[in-house]
C-alpha cells in the first residue's frame, strides 16, 4: 500500500512539472527590475561617455513628488550632442538620504526621501553594414 501511494505522488509530481504557466506581462521597467532586450547585432564606434544625474523627491509609497528619475530619453537626448544613433553600457547608481517633514498647519510627520541618480553611457554610432 506504502508503494502505491509514492508511485501515485511521483506521478503526480512528474505530471504537474510539465504543467506550467506564466503571466505576460508588458509594464513599464522600473529600477530593480529586469528587463530583456533585443539586442542589435551590428558594429559601431563609441562616440562618447554620457553622464547624467537627476534628483528626485520622494514620498513614503516611492511616489515622486518633486524632480525625476532618470528616463531613456533623457539619455538619448544627451547622445544626439555626440551625433550618436543608440547608447551602451548604461549603469545608474542612485543615493538616498531620508528625511521627516512635519506638516507646519496639521502637524502631521512625512517621510520623505531625496534620491540622487547618477548615469554612465557610452554614445555609440552604429557603422552601416557593407
Amino acid at each position: 500500500m506504502k508503494k502505491i501511494i509514492i508511485l501515485t505522488v511521483c506521478i503526480f509530481c512528474i505530471f504537474m512539472a510539465g504543467c506550467a504557466s506564466a503571466a505576460a506581462t508588458n509594464e513599464p521597467n522600473s529600477f530593480g527590475n529586469v528587463e530583456q532586450i533585443t539586442l542589435v547585432q551590428k558594429d559601431f564606434i563609441v562616440m562618447g561617455i554620457i553622464y547624467l544625474e537627476s534628483t528626485a523627491t520622494l514620498n513614503a509609497n516611492g511616489a515622486v513628488i518633486s524632480g525625476s528619475k532618470i528616463t531613456y530619453e533623457m539619455l538619448m537626448k544627451k547622445a544626439e550632442e555626440f551625433d550618436a544613433d543608440d547608447i551602451a553600457n548604461l549603469r545608474i547608481n542612485e543615493t538616498v538620504s531620508s528625511a521627516v517633514v512635519t506638516d507646519p498647519v496639521s502637524g502631521a510627520a512625512t517621510a520623505r526621501n531625496r534620491v540622487t541618480y547618477n548615469a554612465t553611457a557610452l554614445a555609440i554610432k552604429y557603422i552601416p553594414s557593407k
